[in-house]
């Protein structure tokens, strides 16, 4: 699918609350390799995701060689090195184009319990998404720092109230 109507697509799943708050970017570096650049999810104009294709391999590279001087063989460091990218949400740009075509053909309960950072991230977003869900949600918001600040967005352009997390007892000391 072209880049102009993937991004048109997957902008019109966004919750009319949102209201235009939320959108998906992609660049190209013209002097980059092969032309490789990277995702983006903005929020009020600022980036909040970045799915980098240099960030990538640079990370696949570094995590590999830590697993190596551990002791892992180099095609077992590359494949671990990259499941644990994948698990942390650090996508290359084609990845990024791929997780959204994906998002557009799974059901949404799939989606918001997907395993996948960018898909999560997305259903949060998603119009289907409901108000009755997003409260019984917030009674143990998500933990992962991009899924909890688009949650906080959701539910703020909702009006749905999250429970504010527990203070410690303090006991006085006077």
């Amino acid at each position: 699918m072209r880049w102009s109507r993937l991004k048109k697509t997957i902008e019109s799943r966004f919750a009319e609350s949102l209201g235009g708050r939320v959108e998906v970017r992609s660049t190209k570096y013209r002097y980059g390799h092969e032309n490789i650049g990277r995702g983006i999810l903005v929020v009020d104009g600022e980036e909040v995701a970045n799915f980098c294709t240099f960030r990538f391999y640079n990370e696949l590279a570094d995590t590999a060689e830590v697993l190596e001087e551990a002791g892992a063989k180099p095609r077992a460091a590359f494949r671990e090195a990259e499941e644990r990218l994948r698990r942390d949400g650090v996508l290359t740009q084609e990845q990024f184009y791929g997780r959204l075509e994906d998002f557009l053909r799974m059901p949404f309960d799939d989606a918001l319990a997907s395993s996948d950072v960018l898909t999560q991230a997305l259903a949060l977003l998603d119009g289907r998404l409901g108000k009755r869900r997003l409260r019984r949600m917030a009674e143990e918001p998500p933990e992962q720092p991009l899924h909890r600040r688009l949650f906080e967005l959701r539910c703020g352009a909702e009006g749905v109230r999250i429970r504010a997390a527990e203070a410690p007892l303090v006991e006085d000391a006077g």
